[in-house]
């Protein structure tokens, strides 16, 4: 049996696993999430997470160790697809005890985050290839082609044959700001920062044009699905966000305007930034963006589409 990844003796990022869980020993193997539907994931399996998320920045060693080791085991079976015991059992730890690490690192549960993976790899074999939707369905470990573009759909806004259209779009025309929602709903006023780093990966854009920031308010604490509102802008400065209850996360990413369709559509390491708590109308808020980590939650809606409607 795997020994369970050991624990820092002081924990810098306010949870240490003892704290999350209950106990930091416990190896206890149930057969709690091994139930997997179609693509990996129990559809409505999925429990309520817990609050405080652990920042994605200057993570603890423990915890980067256990985000980059998970990550790597979920990638190496996209195809043929992994439980929240197996996740559990390759870190050493019982699926619940495992669970409430996971949420707090990732920001999503297990099964969400599978799901996620696979997309990405989807949005990236649909643009670097020519291969046909049914055979990137069975590539990422779906064996239903409408299951596979169903929830494709869901996470990414756009059908898996409509992804190729947008990037065709891209190709041909630049994308203008635009804002997705009705400020009579309510509005979050904010600030968009790059730090050096940030204008050194956006050099050339910095000199000849903005880059494109995309602000969207979300369902939850991760890019997924269609965001209920957004905005569209360039460059650094003040922004105007319509938010709802609904939709109280807000997230964000930068990318340079001469940046080809595929890095537009399917991103690794984008420049991101999120505020890390739930907003309301009247909130003053302030997004530092940095470089994604290689383990996080890929940005999954393809944002160009929703300057379309």
């Amino acid at each position: 049996m795997t020994p369970p990844l050991p624990l820092p003796a002081e924990c810098p990022i306010a949870y240490r696993f003892s704290a999350i869980s209950g106990t930091g020993s416990d190896t206890r193997r149930g057969e709690e999430g091994r139930e997997r539907g179609e693509g990996g994931e129990r559809e409505g399996g999925d429990r309520a997470l817990p609050g405080g998320y652990i920042e994605s920045v200057e993570l603890d060693p423990f915890v980067e160790r256990f985000a980059l080791t998970t990550s790597r085991v979920v990638a190496d079976h996209l195809a043929t697809g992994v439980s929240v015991g197996d996740l559990a059992d390759s870190a050493g730890y019982s699926p619940f005890h495992f669970s409430r690490l996971f949420a707090k690192v990732f920001r999503t549960t297990p099964a969400r985050y599978v799901a996620a993976m696979r997309f990405h790899r989807a949005k990236e074999l649909l643009l670097e290839h020519d291969f046909p939707v049914i055979d990137v369905c069975h590539e990422v470990g779906f064996n239903s082609v409408s299951t596979f573009s169903r929830r494709f759909s869901q996470a990414v806004a756009v059908a898996p044959g409509e992804l190729r259209v947008v990037a065709d779009h891209l190709a041909d025309s630049e994308i203008q700001p635009f804002t997705l929602g009705s400020l009579a709903s309510g509005t979050v006023t904010g600030r968009v920062v790059f730090d050096d780093g940030v204008r050194a990966r956006l050099r050339d854009d910095l000199v000849h044009r903005e880059p494109l920031v995309w602000i969207g308010a979300y369902p939850q604490p991760v890019p997924l699905g269609r965001p209920v509102s957004g905005v569209l802008r360039r460059g650094q400065g003040e922004f105007l966000l319509p938010v709802t209850p609904a939709a109280p996360w807000v997230l964000a990413t930068a990318y340079a305007a001469s940046t080809d369709p595929m890095h537009q559509l399917a991103a690794f390491k984008p420049l991101v930034a999120m505020h890390p708590g739930p907003v309301r109308p009247g909130d003053a808020i302030r997004l530092e963006f940095r470089e994604a980590m290689s383990w996080e939650h890929p940005v999954l809606t393809a944002l160009p589409s929703l300057a379309r409607g």
